[in-house]
């Protein structure tokens, strides 16, 4: 496993709370600090490194790659999201109009 992706305290947030573990629980089964689960997990202020995916896999009795799975599977979804709308005729199917979450201005758009 070379990185941590994006969203995995989303994931291992979600797990835990599928098997009624609580954040201070996890703390406790994990071995870490009580506030530095709460950076990592619930405020997402700290990353997450391997020794630390490790170890809340082992609490919450998955494998870390199960979480990273997981996590990339969230971020592939997300992606695939649409980035705007479209306001489509039913009878016809023909967009009317149609926008998008980006700005209109050059100069916003970032290379």
């Amino acid at each position: 496993m070379g990185y941590i992706p994006i969203g995995i305290a989303d994931v291992i947030e979600a797990s835990a709370e599928a098997r009624g573990i609580s954040l201070l629980q996890l703390s406790k089964k994990s071995g870490l600090s009580y506030s530095g689960v709460l950076r990592k997990i619930r405020y997402r202020s700290r990353r997450i490194n391997v020794d630390d995916l490790c170890a809340f896999a082992d609490a919450l009795e998955v494998q870390p790659s199960e979480l990273v799975k997981q996590a990339e599977s969230r971020a592939a979804a997300e992606a695939q999201k649409p980035n705007g709308y479209a306001i489509q005729d039913k009878q016809s199917g023909v967009v009317i109009l149609q926008a998008s979450h980006g700005s209109i201005y050059d100069e916003d758009i970032q290379s």
